[in-house]
């Protein structure tokens, strides 16, 4: 009998600052980590020879959505406005989760502000230096 997984993104949750941020998040997604740079950089000679570089650069962005109206974008604007360093702490409690944490992270820019026709969305990137 093949195995089950099960995934369900209430089972994830994201700390930003001491403060969960367990809402405000549109439909589309929840949020989205990514390394800023390749591990490796591969340098192909004129003869076909290859070398690599193992790339130092350890920088993550991480990518949190929130709702135009979301309660957490004034907590997003008070950490860029005051320059204020950080802790990230996400928990992902599902089947094949992972578990990462990062100090030292800082918001890229300010949420800025929007009036639509509905509630939109913003997206709010953060900075992280190295993530465990």
């Amino acid at each position: 009998m093949a195995k089950v997984y099960s995934y369900d993104p209430q089972d994830i949750t994201l700390q930003i600052a001491g403060v969960f941020i367990n809402d405000g998040f549109p439909e589309s997604e929840k949020i989205n980590l990514e390394k800023n740079e390749d591990n490796v950089i591969p340098l192909v000679a004129v003869n076909g020879s290859v070398y690599y570089s193992e790339n130092a650069d350890n920088t993550h962005t991480l990518r949190v959505p929130q709702a135009d109206r979301s309660p957490y974008l004034e907590f997003f604007r008070k950490l860029a406005r005051n320059k204020t360093e950080f802790v990230i702490s996400i928990v992902d409690m599902n089947d094949n989760g992972r578990n990462f944490t990062g100090s030292g992270c800082r918001v890229l820019r300010a949420p800025g502000m929007q009036a639509l026709k509905e509630v939109g969305e913003q997206e709010v990137e953060i900075f992280i230096p190295s993530i465990r």
